[in-house]
């Protein structure tokens, strides 16, 4: 060149490349300095492509920052009205300092969770039940919700055979689910809590514990949180009126005497042999495909168990109490099983319970239960012969003594019909 410049084009192919990329960032982003500049006419076509192309590449990346800093912004919202609802509730119940920061601290940690699953239920549950959605589509819909791990829940699959599982029953079970995760030692919740969900276990393994007693399982209740409540009643001071009146059945108040406070024991007392610091153990187990904690909610009386998680993590779907009897009101079929089944599995649950004299862990029991259906289904010849050997006596003389028995039954017959001419 005249002015001692080596031309681009003959300089390193790296040097090239930076300033045709410094060219192309002038025009995607307009700025345009003016330094490079197209002469030709083939160079005119090319930079005027490169601008229409770069405006449209612009204003994608644009609008793929604005909606990133936009739902930042909407997750760090929600965030945040979550935790000042917290300090709310803190100032207004005068919630100690301690407890304050657990609750922020599981705020902090969950609320991101909460606002990725937040959308407009009711609005979903009227698409659902419309007609709007083809009956091809609907059909398929529940093998894949959850992966098909909730059309295969024996919640559901407990009508099989008794009528025919509608499409949108398992489509609106998990509009209302909320999917939880668990790690093992975890407590879902504990007895005497008060029922307001239903659980169907997605993995892992959950377990009804109790403590194990000589008289069987035990529901363990800390003393934080059923303590013995306290109550001033006027001490009954009656009358003589009062006295005749009781003698002979009658309603009479008694007069009001002196405040005495008494202390009325928890219903569930822990019994004479109850060690001090309990050892929970299972006595129920369930796990893929199983579900628990539809008894108290069927029955409306609290929590009868402690529920735990066994595993080493697991996945629960959360049902709450107003769907479970939502959808009780639209499948009128399901929810009148729904309630049987509770009633039968409360009572099978309660003898499981009184049968826990012994701790085991879900390992240690299953082993058991294992060798247990092993030696029934594998007894050795020689035991089955010992068995007969033992049996057959007795199986003998009930034969025989059925034998004496309509020996009997027919001298009498013959009897009748030789004096009377016919048999009665």
């Amino acid at each position: 060149a005249a002015d001692g410049l080596v031309p681009l084009v003959e300089r390193q192919v790296v040097e090239q490349w930076l300033h045709s990329m410094y060219f192309i960032l002038t025009v995607f982003t307009t700025v345009g300095f003016g330094d490079m500049s197209a002469m030709t006419s083939g160079e005119i076509i090319y930079v005027c492509f490169i601008m229409a192309v770069g405006a449209v590449v612009h204003s994608i990346i644009i609008s793929e920052v604005i909606n990133v800093v936009t739902s930042i912004d909407n997750t760090n919202f929600f965030v945040k009205k979550q935790a000042d609802l917290v300090e709310a509730f803190a100032a207004h119940t005068e919630l100690e300092d301690s407890h304050l920061e657990r609750l922020r601290r599981w705020v902090s940690s969950n609320a991101k969770y909460w606002v990725a699953h937040k959308y407009d239920k009711a609005e979903m549950r009227d698409l659902i039940t419309s007609k709007l959605m083809p009956r091809e589509l609907l059909g398929d819909m529940p093998a894949a919700l959850f992966e098909g791990r909730l059309i295969g829940n024996r919640f559901l699959t407990i009508c099989e055979g008794i009528v025919n599982m509608p499409p949108r029953l398992p489509m609106l079970l998990a509009l209302g689910a909320q999917k939880t995760t668990w790690l093992e030692t975890d407590i879902i919740y504990q007895a005497q809590d008060y029922p307001f969900n239903l659980f169907l276990v997605l993995s892992g393994t959950f377990a009804y514990v109790a403590q194990p007693t000589a008289k069987g399982g035990y529901s363990y209740v800390p003393k934080s949180a059923v303590a013995p409540k306290a109550a001033f009643t006027h001490a009954p001071k009656l009358t003589a009126m009062s006295k005749v009146r009781g003698a002979f059945g009658g309603g009479d108040l008694p007069e009001s005497g002196p405040m005495v406070r008494h202390h009325s024991p928890p219903s569930d007392a822990p019994p004479p042999d109850a060690p001090s610091a309990p050892s929970m153990h299972p006595f129920v187990w369930f796990g893929f495909g199983a579900y628990f904690g539809e008894e108290e909610l069927f029955e409306v009386v609290p929590r009868k168990a402690t529920s735990r998680c066994e595993s080493m993590g697991g996945e629960l779907l959360t049902i709450t109490k107003q769907e479970l009897r939502q959808l009780a009101d639209e499948f009128p079929q399901f929810g009148m099983r729904w309630k049987r089944m509770a009633v039968a599995r409360s009572k099978r649950h309660r003898q499981r319970k009184v049968q826990l004299t012994r701790g085991r862990s879900v390992r240690t029991a299953a082993a058991v239960i294992l060798q247990t259906w092993a030696r029934s289904w594998l007894r050795p010849p020689r035991r089955l012969e010992e068995d007969e050997q033992r049996t057959a006596p007795v199986a003998k003389r009930r034969l025989c003594k059925r034998m004496l028995t309509v020996v009997a039954q027919g001298q009498e017959k013959a009897t009748a019909t030789t004096k009377f001419g016919y048999v009665f």
